[in-house]
Protein backbone atom coordinates (compact mmCIF):
# COMPACT_ATOMS: atom_id res chain seq x y z
CA UNK A 1 0.00 0.00 0.00
CA UNK A 2 1.64 3.62 -0.93
CA UNK A 3 1.67 6.72 1.41
CA UNK A 4 -1.17 8.16 -0.57
CA UNK A 5 -3.41 5.26 0.13
CA UNK A 6 -2.49 5.27 4.00
CA UNK A 7 -3.56 8.91 3.89
CA UNK A 8 -6.74 8.50 2.04
CA UNK A 9 -7.65 5.70 4.60
CA UNK A 10 -7.26 7.58 7.66
CA UNK A 11 -8.68 10.97 6.13
CA UNK A 12 -11.73 9.09 5.40
CA UNK A 13 -11.67 7.12 9.05
CA UNK A 14 -11.11 10.53 10.85
CA UNK A 15 -13.75 12.10 8.99
CA UNK A 16 -16.33 9.39 9.40
CA UNK A 17 -15.58 9.32 13.24
CA UNK A 18 -16.02 12.66 13.52
CA UNK A 19 -19.35 12.82 11.76
CA UNK A 20 -20.76 9.98 14.16
CA UNK A 21 -19.53 11.79 17.02
CA UNK A 22 -21.34 14.63 15.84
CA UNK A 23 -24.22 12.76 15.29
CA UNK A 24 -24.38 11.18 18.80
CA UNK A 25 -22.83 13.59 21.47
CA UNK A 26 -24.86 16.57 19.84
CA UNK A 27 -27.88 17.06 21.28
CA UNK A 28 -30.72 18.08 19.71
CA UNK A 29 -32.42 21.47 18.72
CA UNK A 30 -34.73 23.17 20.48
CA UNK A 31 -37.58 22.64 17.72
CA UNK A 32 -36.55 18.94 17.22
CA UNK A 33 -37.65 18.64 21.30
CA UNK A 34 -40.56 20.00 20.55
CA UNK A 35 -41.53 17.54 17.40
CA UNK A 36 -40.32 14.70 19.35
CA UNK A 37 -42.37 15.38 22.44
CA UNK A 38 -45.57 16.19 20.07
CA UNK A 39 -45.03 12.44 18.81
CA UNK A 40 -44.86 11.03 21.68
CA UNK A 41 -47.81 12.33 22.92
CA UNK A 42 -49.51 11.28 19.51
CA UNK A 43 -47.99 7.62 20.67
CA UNK A 44 -49.17 7.77 24.06
CA UNK A 45 -53.34 9.10 22.96
CA UNK A 46 -52.68 6.00 20.11
CA UNK A 47 -51.70 3.22 22.69
CA UNK A 48 -54.30 4.78 25.18
CA UNK A 49 -57.43 4.57 22.17
CA UNK A 50 -56.39 0.69 21.46
CA UNK A 51 -56.70 -0.06 25.04
CA UNK A 52 -59.80 2.00 25.25
CA UNK A 53 -60.59 -0.61 22.46
CA UNK A 54 -59.73 -3.23 24.80
CA UNK A 55 -61.98 -2.21 27.63
CA UNK A 56 -64.92 -1.77 25.61
CA UNK A 57 -64.66 -5.40 24.05
CA UNK A 58 -64.25 -7.10 27.52
CA UNK A 59 -66.95 -4.59 29.33
CA UNK A 60 -69.67 -3.43 26.87
CA UNK A 61 -68.70 -0.52 27.91
CA UNK A 62 -66.12 2.49 27.75
CA UNK A 63 -64.41 3.74 30.82
CA UNK A 64 -66.16 6.33 32.35
CA UNK A 65 -64.93 10.45 31.92
CA UNK A 66 -66.06 13.49 31.53
CA UNK A 67 -63.58 15.23 29.43
CA UNK A 68 -62.09 17.30 32.82
CA UNK A 69 -58.65 15.06 32.66
CA UNK A 70 -58.02 11.42 32.58
CA UNK A 71 -57.89 10.21 36.02
CA UNK A 72 -61.22 7.95 35.64
CA UNK A 73 -59.72 6.83 32.61
CA UNK A 74 -56.24 5.67 34.60
CA UNK A 75 -58.35 3.98 36.96
CA UNK A 76 -60.26 2.29 34.69
CA UNK A 77 -56.97 0.65 32.39
CA UNK A 78 -54.87 -0.06 35.54
CA UNK A 79 -57.74 -3.08 36.15
CA UNK A 80 -57.22 -6.67 35.52
CA UNK A 81 -58.23 -7.67 32.32
CA UNK A 82 -59.55 -11.03 30.86
CA UNK A 83 -55.86 -11.86 30.28
CA UNK A 84 -55.31 -11.12 33.81
CA UNK A 85 -52.91 -8.54 33.57
CA UNK A 86 -53.94 -4.40 33.25
CA UNK A 87 -55.25 -3.15 29.97
CA UNK A 88 -52.10 -0.66 30.55
CA UNK A 89 -49.21 -0.28 32.96
CA UNK A 90 -48.68 3.47 33.95
CA UNK A 91 -45.82 4.38 36.28
CA UNK A 92 -46.53 7.15 38.60
CA UNK A 93 -43.95 9.95 36.91
CA UNK A 94 -46.53 10.05 34.12
CA UNK A 95 -49.36 10.83 36.17
CA UNK A 96 -50.32 14.16 38.52
CA UNK A 97 -51.01 14.42 41.99
CA UNK A 98 -54.69 14.29 41.34
CA UNK A 99 -54.09 10.80 39.10
CA UNK A 100 -54.31 12.70 35.60
CA UNK A 101 -51.74 11.43 33.20
CA UNK A 102 -49.08 14.06 32.18
CA UNK A 103 -49.01 15.42 28.57
CA UNK A 104 -45.95 14.54 27.22
CA UNK A 105 -45.32 18.00 25.39
CA UNK A 106 -45.20 19.84 28.55
CA UNK A 107 -45.26 17.05 31.62
CA UNK A 108 -44.92 19.70 34.19
CA UNK A 109 -48.05 21.61 33.43
CA UNK A 110 -50.09 20.11 30.94
CA UNK A 111 -52.36 16.96 31.40
CA UNK A 112 -54.12 15.02 28.89
CA UNK A 113 -58.17 14.70 28.61
CA UNK A 114 -60.60 11.44 27.95
CA UNK A 115 -64.22 11.73 27.30
CA UNK A 116 -66.75 8.75 27.44
CA UNK A 117 -69.34 10.23 25.12
CA UNK A 118 -72.00 8.08 25.74
CA UNK A 119 -72.70 8.73 29.14
CA UNK A 120 -69.93 11.82 30.26
CA UNK A 121 -70.31 14.42 28.21
CA UNK A 122 -72.88 17.56 28.65
CA UNK A 123 -75.22 19.19 26.13
CA UNK A 124 -72.70 22.18 25.15
CA UNK A 125 -69.73 20.27 24.94
CA UNK A 126 -67.82 19.84 21.76
CA UNK A 127 -67.36 16.33 20.84
CA UNK A 128 -65.85 14.25 17.47
CA UNK A 129 -66.56 11.08 18.06
CA UNK A 130 -70.33 10.76 18.72
CA UNK A 131 -70.41 7.28 19.50
CA UNK A 132 -67.62 6.58 21.78
CA UNK A 133 -64.89 8.74 23.14
CA UNK A 134 -62.72 11.51 23.13
CA UNK A 135 -59.07 11.35 24.00
CA UNK A 136 -57.02 14.71 23.29
CA UNK A 137 -54.46 17.25 24.54
CA UNK A 138 -52.86 20.21 23.75
CA UNK A 139 -50.21 20.45 21.23
CA UNK A 140 -46.84 22.19 21.41
CA UNK A 141 -48.31 25.07 19.59
CA UNK A 142 -50.39 25.29 22.42
CA UNK A 143 -53.82 24.14 20.23
CA UNK A 144 -56.29 22.51 22.97
CA UNK A 145 -56.40 19.25 21.20
CA UNK A 146 -53.87 18.99 18.37
CA UNK A 147 -53.36 15.63 19.63
CA UNK A 148 -56.07 13.45 19.77
CA UNK A 149 -57.73 10.41 18.94
CA UNK A 150 -60.27 11.19 16.30
CA UNK A 151 -57.31 12.46 13.84
CA UNK A 152 -55.18 9.18 15.34
CA UNK A 153 -53.74 6.08 13.21
CA UNK A 154 -55.92 3.86 15.22
CA UNK A 155 -59.00 3.29 13.52
CA UNK A 156 -62.17 2.33 15.76
CA UNK A 157 -62.72 -1.04 15.19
Amino acid sequence: MNGLSKILIVVVAVITAGSAAAIFLIPPSAQERVNRRQAEAQRLIDALTQEVWNYYHEHDEFPPGDGIGTASLVKALQTTSKSGYPYMTIVDDMLTSTGDLRNPVDPGSRILFYRNNRTGRSADQQVHNERNFDLWGAGSDGVFDRVNNWNSVVSAP
